[in-house]
């Protein structure tokens, strides 16, 4: 079965916002939470807006976000 290109791209999208959010507060766990919020206040959005609210996106989302923590996290451990 293969992953739908939205799905890779909230994957890949949170997994950079949680990068960029690191950068700009030394903080994973914020970091985090703040990639995690937008991505509810996005699904939200495509409820009213858009093409509905897709709990398959948050996934994707949580994946990116877990990833790019543990990412993070390991370079921190290294340097």
């Amino acid at each position: 079965m293969q992953i739908q290109l939205d799905k890779k791209l909230h994957f890949v999208i949170s997994l950079l916002l949680v990068f960029i959010f690191f950068l700009l507060t030394q903080n994973i766990i914020l970091s985090a939470n703040i990639t995690l919020l937008i991505g509810f206040l996005k699904e939200i959005y495509d409820k009213y807006f858009g093409t509905g609210f897709s709990w398959a996106d948050i996934i994707a989302n949580i994946i990116g976000i877990v990833i790019g923590s543990l990412l993070i996290g390991g370079l921190l451990y290294v340097y």
